[in-house]
């Protein structure tokens, strides 16, 4: 063979070596999900027609297969049933489904009750993926077993105007061409914008059974050996100079679909992002934002509640400086906010001084009557209840010259 040919050649081994090792791991996947499947494989798929879903005429309505639902808006839910109840969970633990529309801060989950729990409601949120025909496997729920008596979807967020299609339903065996769906389904979730999207993405839903990474290294790994044995059985060694562009394509390959993969999804991320906050200004950025619920208040306490002067604020919360507590002294500024304990530190306020209550705290209570926050050991300080809402109470300290809280 003329040497110009040799690299071709290697390349083109090397290609039929990932080809091969992709059947071999597939295959391999596919009997042990056979075994495993004790008895379900012949059990036919229960299908969800539009006449199966049960729902408040004004929140959607009926389409060929399925149902076009309006989105509730924020912090709103809708709630849509199915009639298709009665079947085992654990005979049918893989959901199909068809899910468009998909807009930021509309999310869908499917909830259920069971023969194992009858009176407690059951919720596994749909993950949003880049394909538009699903498969959403429950196998390891522990929840999802017994008779199913209660079935539906809970549909949360969006805003007006905004439609969801939901369509081709069905609830399947677990098969192993239903459990090569749900692998499928599983590596291609999107990943919205987290605490480490700039250092760290998943490449697959966090709860996947399979690490795409993982199944890559597998892939590549056996490849290398089978690409191996043919270099050594045609030139007696592992990896001859000549053949260096085999080994290029082993790598290069699998890389190159992680890659692309990551690549989708920043550009799904970065999309929902443009969608989200081009043109907007910087007020409306901050409503249309995650932690809008976190700005809102900090602006109803700024603008109806403390005064206009830089005040002084204590943040008392059960959790030590999690994300609310964190969020929302950021959002007060330029209030001189101190951001540490859980309950008062009486010895170090004054008066005038505002208590932020944030969730409720253990052993700390208010006596209405006597205007007073009292906690443990018999501690108390005199404080003006200003204002109340789910995410916080705020307080003034109240303390007369020369005496102590």
């Amino acid at each position: 063979m003329h040497p110009r040919q040799e690299p071709a050649k290697c390349a083109g081994a090397a290609l039929a070596a990932l080809v091969i090792s992709a059947v071999i791991l597939v295959s391999g996947y596919i009997l042990w999900s056979m075994n495993g499947a004790g008895g379900t494989n012949n059990l036919p798929p229960l299908e969800i027609t539009s006449n199966d879903f049960l729902f408040d005429s004004h929140t959607g309505k009926r389409i060929p297969g399925g149902l076009e639902i309006k989105a509730p808006g924020p912090n709103r839910q809708s709630i849509v049933q199915l009639s298709r109840t009665g079947f085992d969970a654990e005979q049918y633990p893989l959901l199909r489904y068809h899910i468009s529309g998909y807009k930021q801060g509309l999310s869908v989950a499917l909830f259920w009750r069971s023969s194992v729990s009858p009176k407690t409601t059951r919720f596994a949120e749909l993950p949003k993926s880049f394909l538009e025909d699903n498969s959403f496997s429950l196998e390891h729920n522990a929840w999802w077993k017994g008779t199913i008596t209660d079935l539906g979807f809970n549909i949360m967020g969006g805003r007006p105007g905004e439609r969801l299609l939901i369509r081709d339903l069905e609830f399947s065996p677990p098969g192993p061409v239903a459990r090569l769906r749900a692998v499928l389904s599983e590596w291609s979730t999107l990943e919205a914008w987290s605490m480490s999207s700039i250092n760290f993405i998943y490449n697959a839903s966090p709860s996947a059974r399979l690490s795409p990474v993982l199944a890559g290294a597998a892939w590549a790994g056996l490849a290398g050996l089978l690409y191996a044995g043919w270099n050594f059985k045609r030139y007696r060694k592992l990896l001859p100079p000549r053949c260096s562009s085999g080994l290029l394509v082993l790598i290069l390959i699998p890389w190159l679909i992680l890659y692309g993969r990551w690549q989708i999804n920043f550009w799904t991320q970065l999309d929902t992002t443009r969608q989200l906050y081009a043109g907007k200004s910087q007020e409306e950025k901050h409503q249309r934002a995650e932690d809008a619920v976190i700005y809102d208040y900090a602006q109803h306490l700024k603008q109806d509640v403390l005064p206009q002067a830089p005040a002084r604020i204590v943040i008392l919360r059960k959790a030590y400086r999690d994300y609310l507590r964190l969020k929302l002294q950021y959002y007060l500024l330029p209030h001189n906010s101190y951001n540490y304990d859980s309950l008062p530190q009486a010895a170090y306020l004054h008066d005038g001084d505002y208590l932020l209550v944030l969730g409720s705290i253990p052993g700390l209570r208010y006596d209405t009557a006597n205007k007073r926050l009292k906690w443990s050991q018999g501690r108390q300080v005199k404080a003006l209840l200003l204002d109340k809402t789910n995410l916080g109470s705020l307080y003034q300290v109240k303390i007369q010259p020369g005496k102590q809280p």
